[in-house]
């Protein structure tokens, strides 16, 4: 069985692919990179959703982030928002 999503936008890349784009990009600090990911990670675990799952899209993580609440994935209101603007940042940087 595959982890690919058979019916996702074969133009935008996953956030499993958008993970190894930061842990190998060097314009990065290392533990910026390692932020990154720790939050990338911790959204599949939230979501319970495979980061191959997952269209890296601002659009999609933002409905996604609008359904999750700090109470209901037992982290407080802050830690939401640092992993939600850490996961954005690859977005922004490009513009």
């Amino acid at each position: 069985m595959s982890d690919k999503n058979a019916f996702a936008n074969s133009d935008l890349i996953t956030l499993e692919e958008l993970l190894f784009q930061v842990q190998n990009n060097n314009d990065l600090s290392f533990s910026r990179r390692r932020e990154i990911a720790s939050a990338l990670r911790a959204l599949a675990t939230w979501t319970q959703i495979p980061l191959a799952m997952m269209p890296a899209s601002a659009t999609y993580l933002r409905e996604r982030f609008e359904r999750i609440h700090h109470d209901n994935i037992g982290v407080t209101k802050r830690r939401l928002q640092n992993v939600r603007s850490l996961i954005m940042e690859p977005f922004e940087s490009k513009g």
